[in-house]
């Protein structure tokens, strides 16, 4: 018994080991499209400080907003998963809309953290804004900037293909070269 548990441990640093080179490859090969990702939730994030009031959390909360600035706000793990699993596939299947979707759902979620981190000045609460917000926003927030970056370089692989530059480019050969077997 002991000799499985080594086995699986071994397979665990392995599948983690291959997981990491994958990871600082794609990053070092695709760094125009990480920029890209990373500059449109800037944008986002930039455009929904400047633009926020009130109104504007509570309509894209879908809460009312009382009190401080987090007391409305749901941080339960199960919702903030599937939420973020969603935009994440939406931003790797963004090659359906050559990108577009991809750099649209960038821009949102970063307005809606503008909008809060705005709120959360004019509260006064800027501190409890970096609370609520690091402790996820550590693993969250460069996930949605690669998964973004994915997206734009599937989207580009289709545009090439289609303007003949490539030979073959179907997404779904891109999303096995980043799958972990």
């Amino acid at each position: 018994m002991l000799e499985s548990i080594n086995e699986g441990r071994e397979d665990l640093l392995n599948m983690l080991e291959k997981t990491n080179e994958l990871v600082i490859t794609y990053l070092a090969n695709h760094r125009i499209q990480l920029i890209i990702s990373t500059v449109s939730m800037i944008f986002g994030g930039v455009l929904g400080f400047l633009t926020a009031h009130q109104s504007y959390l509570s309509s894209i909360l879908g809460q009312e907003t009382t009190g401080s600035a987090g007391d409305a706000i749901s941080l339960e793990f199960i919702p903030l998963l599937v939420n973020n699993s969603t935009v994440a596939a939406i931003m790797i299947l963004g090659f359906v809309t050559f990108g577009l979707s991809t750099i649209i759902t960038l821009i949102i979620n970063g307005f809606v953290l503008g909008v809060l981190a705005s709120d959360f000045v004019s509260q006064g609460e800027i501190v409890y804004y970096f609370i609520l917000t690091l402790p996820h926003g550590v693993f969250e927030l460069p996930a949605l900037i690669i998964a973004g970056a994915v997206g734009l370089d599937m989207s580009s692989s289709m545009i090439q293909h289609l303007r003949g530059k490539k030979k073959c480019c179907f997404p779904l050969q891109k999303l096995k070269k980043y799958s972990i077997s």
